[in-house]
């Protein structure tokens, strides 16, 4: 019984994760032009900008390093030393990276349709630097050591993680699965399921049968 609970919970989980889904709602990603690095010794430094949408739930950021670190998101109101709506799960980046990370909040954030928002990389641990690209995005720009630089923005992607309902067929599938296992396992001869104590307290011809059925 309780590896079909097991079972149930991992196929359910399994579904839900494969329907989960990053919906991007601001960014800037065109025409990389640098690096702020390194990240430590530039702040307070971020990233404003505008959603459209009233939560966040992750960021993405372009980090490099040269040796382990860790970093974490915190998400500011009114300036890039405002206060701290929340901050992201730290993430782990291993020495020599370069690329895409996503940093995600546990609980997607509220935030006001049209209003400036703040995201402050921070160095947890080791030391990181991030891709800047040319300032194409119109809702904010990059932060250095407090000030803003109207020529750059740091690579960013923000926006929300959506998980879908499960259409009637996906339901379907994953109930009859379910079921298939579960008739399976009742099917199953029946001395499988019998321990020695059971054996002994049963009439010893009727014992005898059960252990010679193949």
């Amino acid at each position: 019984m309780k590896q079909n609970c097991i079972l149930a919970a991992l196929l359910l989980s399994t579904w839900i994760a494969y329907g989960q889904g990053f919906i991007i709602d601001q960014q800037a990603t065109n025409g990389i032009d640098g690096v702020l690095s390194p990240l430590g010794s530039s702040q307070p430094a971020g990233q404003s900008f505008t959603p459209s949408l009233s939560a966040v739930g992750f960021v993405s950021l372009y980090p490099f390093n040269s040796s382990d670190s860790f970093m974490a998101i915190n998400l500011r109101t009114n300036s890039i030393t405002g206060p701290i709506l929340a901050t992201s799960s730290s993430v782990f980046i291993p020495g020599g990276f370069d690329g895409i990370t996503n940093f995600i909040f546990d609980t997607a954030v509220n935030v006001a349709s049209g209003t400036t928002y703040y995201l402050q990389p921070v160095v947890i641990s080791g030391a990181i630097g991030l891709i800047l690209v040319n300032n194409f995005y119109s809702g904010g720009t990059m932060i250095a050591n407090g000030n803003p630089s109207p020529s750059f923005d740091l690579w960013f992607q923000e926006g929300i993680i959506a998980v879908p309902e499960p259409s009637a067929a996906g339901l379907v599938l994953l109930g009859g699965g379910i079921l298939f296992y579960f008739r399976r396992q009742a099917s199953l001869p029946l001395q499988f399921s019998l321990g020695k104590s059971t054996l002994n307290t049963l009439p010893k011809n009727r014992a005898r049968r059960i252990l010679r059925k193949p």
